[in-house]
């Protein structure tokens, strides 16, 4: 049985793994919980080892006290009547800046100032108590990985990559076994382990549960802010799963105890919305701004919001992993947005502007270079230089054009193969953008509805996966703000398709719990037609599912080539974007409700189930009988270690014949978008 690597006759890392050790040389090394013992051995590869964890800990610890320090001083002890009111040198320096008796009379800023402070140096204590656990579970890794997979420092560690350390722990679970409820392990069952909530959270993403009642007028990635997210974490999955990781009949039988769970957390939110929204937005101001200072273009520098990274993200794929193809995908979307036609009229606007303040700018500069004092004294329209500093520096970093080069290719051609790089490194093509992909190079008026639908596309794009980072941090905040309605109204409503989801996407095993069924990678149950998976009459899937998705596409292929003047009325009228179209379009059929029957499975959409098991099979170097034909079931087969899958059977003898030349170093295999 294979577990992990290629298959070779080098030895090494990447032999095969199916040799069972002798018995006699065989140790018990248990662990009592499997997936703390995981999580904890792949976080210290992906901190790459002890010294940076202990580093991340404490650097964590001390910035999160200076925060809380500094924000109380600001509050209570600094003088912000008297120095806001100070607008001369004389007036200033009689200005006393701290206050010598803050508590001498108490208003009702200080005791909410005392209150929060309170309770932020508890939430600092828990995090003390919480990094000493984490330190010293990172330890006894350490001294595992020393120990046990011979890797003996950090810097070795740094040299190697997940799959062959993962190779290392399943040969040692052969050797002296960490897990003792199961003799063998595979990377599919190891990486399930870890990404037991992930995997259930990039499902419930995918099939856009958790936004499927939210009104027109708050935008998806709303819920995706960090403040709601973990809201929603919490209330699912430290709930669902028992001490042995399996999901409680209760909790999916009886979805008003979720909807509970969601209010309860919402007054609990909102009894902490002061204090919350007092530290995130403190936290926000510390952290950004000296870099919007230094760098005026910042704030308006486009990044993926969490949204995009729960929407873009397979299943099976690690944190570490998902960062490296991501800030690929950084680089191809900034190309993506500055690709196309730009208005010739727009760009000579920016630039004159860019100019004119420049040049005032410059003049403050070399003010400030030959005496600073001009700049706090010297007035004009009641502010001095130094707020004219800032307010002109502010215009140059807005008027800033990256389109400058006026012989950028804004052809139909380039813009489509920006589009096209940005699929392939988000491995995301949503309905909606495929009218792009059409009459590519045509002539006529069509090439101007083409290049309309490629304008709208990627202002979709932007809006919904691709902010300005002060929108993103702005989003942040409201995320904090709305949370409590969010999880009273709304969340609630979406309990039942969510615990009937988690139903009916429930993969069990007799002793490494339960886990989400697309991790599974089993096409037959879960696999889409439109993906190489069964036929249907070999996979009975939701009828509705099929028509609700082919609705979606030839309502979007319909509307996809109309005047931009219907785009702009409809603009006007608030209605959603193409992407949140098709969402609502698939979640109003599929999930209203959603029952799973006896010998009915859920598909993934947009072949997400598909995509990540090619990726998996790659990134892995799993044994290659995907190699031998274009069926998408041997992959599958090789990554569940299905020895009774006949199809596998056959192929096993010529996959290992053929490995030395499939997995050469001239053949080393890539992802596929």
């Amino acid at each position: 049985m294979h577990s992990l690597c290629g298959v070779g006759n080098g030895g090494g890392l990447y032999e095969e793994l199916h040799e069972e050790p002798p018995r006699q040389s065989r140790q018990w090394d248990a662990v009592q919980d499997l997936d703390r013992f995981l999580s904890t051995f792949y976080k210290y590869y992906e901190e790459k080892g002890f010294a940076s964890i202990v580093a991340s800990h404490v650097t964590h610890l001390v910035a999160l006290l200076f925060t809380i320090v500094f924000s109380f001083f600001l509050l209570v002890y600094v003088n912000w009547g008297a120095v806001l009111k100070c607008d001369s040198e004389e007036t200033c320096r009689e200005v006393s800046i701290f206050i010598q008796q803050p508590f001498a009379t108490m208003t009702v800023l200080k005791v909410l100032s005392l209150c929060c402070f309170g309770l932020f140096m508890l939430f600092w204590c828990l995090n003390c108590y919480w990094s000493y656990h984490n330190l010293k579970e990172a330890h006894d890794i350490s001294i595992y990985y020393r120990d046990r997979l011979k890797i003996p420092s950090d810097e070795a560690l740094n040299a190697l990559d997940w799959p062959e350390v993962l190779s290392l722990l399943i040969r040692q679970q052969d050797i002296s076994p960490f897990c003792i409820v199961k003799e063998h392990l595979s990377a599919l069952e190891i990486t399930n382990i870890i990404l037991r909530e992930d995997n259930f959270l990039v499902a419930l993403t995918n099939y856009h549960l958790l936004t499927a009642h939210l009104p027109p007028f708050i935008p998806a990635r709303l819920m995706y802010t960090k403040s709601l997210l973990w809201n929603v974490r919490f209330c699912l999955f430290q709930w669902i799963f028992d001490s042995r990781s399996r999901i409680r009949p209760e909790c999916i039988n009886f979805p008003d105890r979720l909807s509970y769970r969601f209010r309860w957390m919402a007054l609990w939110n909102l009894i902490l919305l002061f204090p919350v929204l007092l530290f995130v937005t403190i936290y926000f101001f510390l952290r950004h701004a000296e870099d919007f200072r230094s760098n005026k273009s910042m704030p308006f520098k486009r990044e993926f919001n969490s949204y995009a990274e729960w929407t873009f993200r397979e299943l099976n794929e690690l944190p570490h992993q998902f960062q490296r193809r991501l800030q690929k995908a950084r680089k191809a979307a900034e190309e993506y947005v500055n690709s196309g036609w730009q208005s010739p009229a727009q760009d000579s606007v920016k630039r004159c502007v860019k100019y004119i303040a420049g040049s005032f700018l410059a003049v403050l500069v070399a003010i400030a270079l030959w005496d600073e004092t001009p700049l706090l004294f010297v007035k004009v329209f009641e502010k001095n230089l130094l707020w004219y500093l800032a307010v002109f520096g502010f215009l140059v970093a807005l008027s800033h054009t990256h389109q400058d080069d006026s012989s950028a290719d804004s052809s139909l051609l380039s813009t489509y193969l920006a589009t096209m790089r940005v699929v392939q490194h988000t491995h995301y093509l949503p309905p909606s953008w495929r009218p792009t992909t059409d009459g590519v190079g045509r002539g006529g008026g069509f090439n101007l509805g083409l290049a309309k639908l490629h304008r709208s596309v990627r202002d979709s794009f932007c809006a919904d996966f691709y902010n300005y980072r002060l929108a993103y941090l702005l989003e942040e905040i409201m995320g904090v703000i709305l949370a409590p309605v969010i999880l009273m109204i709304w969340l609630p409503a979406s309990a039942p398709e969510i615990t009937n989801f988690i139903k009916a996407c429930k993969y069990e095993t007799q002793a490494l719990g339960d886990w989400c069924a697309f991790g599974h990678f089993d096409l037959r149950r879960h696999g889409n037609e439109l993906y190489n998976a069964p036929p249907p009459y070999l996979q009975p899937l939701h009828a509705s599912m099929n028509r609700a998705v082919g609705m979606a596409v030839e309502m979007e292929m319909s509307q996809s080539i109309g005047l931009q003047a219907g785009r702009e009325r409809e603009r006007e009228r608030g209605r959603l974007s193409l992407s949140r179209a098709h969402e609502r379009a698939v979640a109003s059929e599929l999930m209203s409700p959603l029952r799973p029957t006896e010998g009915y499975h859920l598909t993934s959409q947009l072949g997400k189930l598909e995509k990540s098991l090619l990726s998996f099979v790659l990134y892995y170097r799993l044994p290659p009988p995907h190699r031998t034909c274009t069926s998408l079931f041997p992959a599958a087969a090789a990554a569940r270690h299905d020895d009774d899958d006949l199809m596998v059977q056959s192929m096993v003898a010529s996959a290992a014949a053929a490995s030395d030349t499939l997995y050469s170093d001239e053949n080393e295999p890539t992802l596929a978008p």
